[in-house]
């Protein structure tokens, strides 16, 4: 689990009862509220990473970065 100082968190976790375990992505925004936990499917990952980059490189470029 990755989280933030201001309890933004990111988790990997798998399911051991599952006959075929797979992994899955979790991310959630607010600390105090479930309806902000969200599931990520496997194949919006690249997406997600993306979305990131794209935020991160906004930032930069606002900062004069």
């Amino acid at each position: 689990m990755y989280k933030t100082p201001n309890n933004f968190k990111l988790a990997f976790f798998y399911d051991t009862k599952d006959k075929n375990p797979s992994w899955k992505l979790i991310m959630q925004i607010k600390d105090y509220t479930y309806r902000s936990l969200v599931e990520i499917d496997k194949d919006d990952i690249s997406v997600l990473v993306q979305d990131f980059e794209s935020a991160y490189n906004r930032i930069k470029s606002a900062i004069g970065e």
